[in-house]
């Protein structure tokens, strides 16, 4: 069976392929010829076109130049438009700045007379507060000070009464008044409880010279537990042994002194004289010239050393040592003796004579020196002054009686004494 749309379809495309071929053929040679005329006419168009672009350039020039004379008419007024506005700006402007000026300087007027009002208030406030502060620490410092200035009194009144009091008690010692002197040391302690180092030490020596030496060495016992660098106590200390015979304790201070102060010739001299007692006169010597170095003017250990010297036979240097000491001022009896000693020992015996006449002339109570001065009587043959001179010494003490009865200087008194007997 035949499709009819196909059919249909088919020959409307044929059909219409005819006819676009009838009229191409029948209108190509118009068409070909009006083609050319187009042409020419183009060319005649564009040509013209050509000349009308040219006008039209010229004419859009002097266009453009008359808009932009008019736009630079209309700028400049714009610009005198905008300096008139510009202008009035300033005006109105430089009238607002200065009304603003005159405000803010009312203002600024008005703050800085509240702003001073405020810092005079607060600077009054703060220096009330602080002279109150002031003057409150200012009151409590001055009732401080009277506080202090009233302690100051009575401690310079106090003071004072111990200066007169030690001076007094020194006064009594010099005068070898030791009981009134002992009690005015005790009078200073009772005042002054808690500066009892230098007091004590007044007062241990007091007891030495009174011949209470174990009193005298609990002092100083007390003042080393107090002070244990002061070498001082226990070279007294030391001294107090010596006296009681405990030479062997007294070497022991006498070094623990030393070691403290190694130069002190006070020290080194009662060291000696300790090795003295212990006969090492060797050792003894050698600390008495050390010393002796240290202070030339100490007739302590001038005395001590010239003896020594007797001790171990150099009677010359004894002799010259004491003769040293006798040249120095206010010489001691003990120095006159050991001259008088070497003088003996250098068959010098009328000087030794007068030596001890002048040495009992001084020290009449002395024992040992109306003893030594009996010796030399004894020795240069004059029996009848050793026996008065020796029953002196028998009244005094009993002990350089006993003595003399085995000395061998007292021989040929004891063979005189005896021929009278028989007589």
């Amino acid at each position: 069976m035949i499709d009819m749309n196909n059919f249909i379809k088919t020959r409307s495309v044929i059909f219409i392929s005819l006819m676009i071929f009838f009229v191409w053929f029948l209108l190509i040679p118009d068409f070909l010829s009006a083609q050319d005329s187009m042409n020419d006419d183009a060319n005649s168009l564009e040509v013209k076109i050509e000349e009308l672009e040219k006008d039209f350039v010229d004419f859009k020039i002097n266009k453009n130049l008359d808009a932009a004379r008019q736009e630079i008419t209309v700028v400049d007024q714009a610009i005198k438009y905008s300096e008139k506005t510009v202008d009035i700006f300033l005006k109105i402007l430089g009238s607002a700045i200065g009304f603003l000026t005159i405000v803010l300087a009312v203002i600024g007027w008005k703050t800085s007379r509240d702003v001073k009002k405020f810092a005079v208030n607060e600077t009054r406030r703060i220096a009330t507060r602080y002279v109150k502060e002031e003057f409150e620490d200012f009151r409590k410092r001055l009732q401080d000070l009277s506080k202090e200035f009233s302690e100051l009194g009575k401690e310079f009144s106090e003071h004072k009464k111990v200066s007169k009091l030690l001076e007094e008690a020194n006064t009594l010692f010099r005068e070898k008044n030791y009981q009134d002197a002992l009690s005015t040391y005790d009078k200073i302690l009772k005042l002054r409880p808690n500066d009892t180092t230098h007091i004590l030490q007044h007062k241990a020596v007091t007891l030495r010279k009174m011949q209470r030496d174990e009193e005298a060495i609990d002092l100083f016992d007390q003042i080393i537990k107090l002070n244990p660098s002061l070498p001082a106590p226990y070279r007294l200390k030391g001294n107090s042994l010596m006296t009681l015979g405990r030479i062997r304790e007294a070497l022991e201070n006498f070094d623990k002194a030393i070691k403290i102060s190694p130069d002190d010739p006070e020290t080194l001299g009662s060291k000696a004289g300790a090795l003295v007692n212990l006969e090492q006169y060797d050792e003894a010597i050698k600390l008495f010239e050390r010393a002796l170095k240290l202070n030339p003017k100490d007739q302590y250990i001038t005395i001590n050393l010239s003896f020594a010297y007797h001790k171990v036979g150099s009677f010359k240097k004894a002799y010259e040592i004491s003769n040293m000491g006798l040249m120095l001022d206010d010489p001691v009896v003990e120095l006159i003796v050991n001259k008088a000693l070497a003088a003996a020992a250098l068959n010098k015996r009328q000087e030794a004579i007068k030596l001890f006449e002048k040495a009992r002339s001084m020290e009449p109570d002395r024992v040992e020196v109306t003893y030594c001065h009996a010796r030399m009587y004894s020795l240069l043959g004059d029996f009848n002054n050793a026996i008065i001179l020796l029953r002196e010494v028998k009244s005094k003490d009993k002990k350089w009686w006993e003595k003399a009865k085995r000395e061998r200087d007292f021989e040929n008194l004891r063979n005189y004494w005896s021929s009278r007997a028989q007589m």
